[in-house]
C-alpha cells in the first residue's frame, strides 16, 4: 500500500478532468448498485468509476482505516482482519461499497454500539458538480459538506475517498453510555409501569433500565 497515494491521486484527478470536458446530466459509471429503484431515466454522461475501489491503508495502530469509495466490503474487510480489526460498521450485503454507505446511511447490527456509517467517518474526499476535489473534515472549511453527505445519494457529490475508524478506533472515540438518554428512558418506564398499576394490568415493581443496551456515539461534532 506504500504507493497507494499516487495511484489514488492519479485516478482522481484523470476522473475530475473528464468530468470538466463537458457538461449535461452525469452519473456514475459502475457494474453494480445495492439501491432498489426504478432504473429509466433521461440519458446521461456516465463518469467511470469502477476503478476506485483499492484499500489505501489500514493502521491498527491509529485505529483508522482508508479506502476508495467504491471498495466493498469483502474487499475492505479481506485488508483489515490480517491485521486484526475491522470496520466499525459492516453492512450485511458484501457488495455494498464504503462511499454508498455514506452518502447512503449504512446499518448494521455493530450500529447500536458505534452509529451508522458516516458516523465512523474522519475524512471524505468529495468529487463535486463542476469537477472540484473538496477534502471535508469536521474542523475545516468543508464541514457543512461533511455533515451534508450523508443520505444525499450522490446529490451534492462523490465520495472518491473515505477515511473512518476501524473498531477500536470507534472505541477510543467514545461509544459510550448516554446519561440523558438513559435518564428519559427511567422516567418514561417507570410512569408506564405505574400507568398499567393503576388499570390492574402490571403489579410487579419498576426495573431499572439496561444501561449496557443504550450507546451514544461520541462523534467528532461532540
Amino acid at each position: 500500500m506504500s504507493d497507494a497515494p499516487e495511484r489514488h491521486a492519479a485516478r482522481r484527478d484523470r476522473l475530475a478532468a473528464r468530468l470538466r470536458e463537458g457538461g449535461g446530466r452525469v452519473g456514475l459509471g459502475k457494474e453494480t448498485s445495492n439501491l432498489f429503484r426504478d432504473r429509466a431515466g433521461p440519458q446521461r454522461r456516465r463518469l467511470d468509476v469502477r476503478d476506485f475501489r483499492e484499500v489505501l491503508r489500514v493502521d491498527p495502530a491509529a485505529g483508522i482505516v482508508e479506502a476508495e469509495g467504491m471498495a466493498s466490503y469483502e474487499e475492505l474487510v479481506a485488508d483489515c482482519l490480517p491485521r486484526g480489526v475491522m470496520p466499525a460498521v459492516v453492512p450485511q450485503l458484501k457488495t455494498i461499497t464504503l462511499g454508498g454507505a455514506v452518502a447512503g446511511v449504512g446499518i448494521e447490527a455493530s450500529s447500536h454500539r458505534y452509529g451508522l456509517v458516516h458516523e465512523s467517518a474522519l475524512e471524505l474526499e468529495v468529487l463535486t458538480g463542476d469537477g472540484q476535489i473538496v477534502v471535508c473534515r469536521p474542523d475545516n472549511e468543508h464541514a457543512d459538506l461533511f455533515y451534508a453527505l450523508p443520505n444525499s445519494y450522490g446529490t451534492l457529490g462523490y465520495a472518491l475517498r473515505v477515511v473512518a475508524t476501524d473498531s477500536g478506533g470507534a472505541e477510543d472515540a467514545g461509544a459510550v453510555a448516554d446519561p440523558d438518554v438513559v435518564a428519559d428512558l427511567d422516567v418514561a418506564r417507570v410512569d408506564a409501569l405505574q400507568a398499567d398499576r393503576a388499570l390492574g394490568l402490571d403489579d410487579s415493581p419498576p426495573e431499572p433500565p439496561e444501561l449496557a443496551q443504550v450507546f451514544h456515539f461520541a462523534s467528532a461534532r461532540d
